[in-house]
């Protein structure tokens, strides 16, 4: 379980019950939300409080780049925070295909730091925030609920859910081998899962011979298909 601390800007387009509805998201998920004041201000102060730390932060807005840069650039005492792009409220992105492929301009009352992240998608700002923060779309209030739970999933919550995730990921991968029981490999290397076959062995013929060239039970032989014998 998280503490969130969730924000929204103050749009005009039925803010409070998009507050409420990603609230009651996060909260059906186990989290434990503090809501604020709907308006700009409130999530930015909260940003630089002491009371924020180790806290995970979560701010509702139409497309703009002045809170992700302020956030990014500044001093956050928040152990991470979301950004929630709003389709119904944003004239700029109001589809997932507009959220992974339009370029963002600078804010008018943003500051230097925007340029550095101006003309650019929100996934290629991602990838330059991804450290302290991370902007994630929804097209409607339940959509984009849905979609930042799904971001936290495995990287803000609990120790224990990094466990459950990296447990389903070892799952997942013994269900794809056992297909190939004793006939394939799998190794990691960087973000890259690689399975590849197992060279036949040679038909060199090869014996074991206890005290001659192995010692006492100094090896196990197991065989993969035992059922096939």
């Amino acid at each position: 379980m998280a503490s969130i601390v969730l924000g929204c800007d103050s749009n005009g387009v039925h803010d409070k019950n998009c507050q409420n509805t990603v609230a009651k998201i996060l909260e059906n998920a186990g989290h434990k939300v503090e809501k604020l004041k709907i308006a700009p201000g409130p999530f930015a102060d909260y940003s630089y409080n002491k009371k924020s730390k180790g806290k995970i932060g979560v701010y509702l807005m139409a497309a703009s780049l002045v809170s992700v840069a302020d956030l990014y650039y500044g001093n956050t005492n928040f152990k991470y925070v979301y950004f929630g792009i709003r389709g119904d409220a944003s004239n700029l992105i109001k589809s997932m295909n507009d959220f992974n492929k339009k370029k963002i301009p600078r804010d008018n009352d943003c500051t230097s730091v925007c340029a550095k992240l101006s003309n650019k998608t929100y996934p290629q700002i991602n990838e330059i925030t991804k450290s302290k923060c991370k902007s994630v779309f929804g097209a409607s209030p339940k959509e984009l609920g849905k979609n930042i739970l799904k971001a936290m999933d495995g990287e803000t919550s609990s120790s224990s859910s990094n466990s459950n995730s990296s447990s389903s990921c070892k799952d997942a991968l013994k269900d794809v081998l056992y297909h190939w029981d004793g006939e394939a490999e799998c190794f990691i290397r960087d973000d890259t899962v690689y399975i590849q076959k197992i060279p036949s062995p040679s038909s060199t013929n090869l014996s074991l011979i206890e005290g001659e060239n192995i010692d006492l039970n100094s090896v196990n032989v197991t065989d993969y298909n035992p059922s096939n014998i």
